[in-house]
């Protein structure tokens, strides 16, 4: 996906991010699932 490091400082920013990443990785793999099964 291209994640290297944190863009954002602070504790809560880089939480958030984190977040968005995994969402990000979570509908990538849902999608992959979702054309595997038809």
């Amino acid at each position: 996906m291209g994640f290297r490091r944190r863009t954002f400082r602070g504790v809560t920013k880089v939480r958030e991010e984190w977040d968005l990443v995994c969402a990000a990785f979570n509908l990538r793999r849902l999608r992959t699932f979702a054309v595997a099964c038809g």
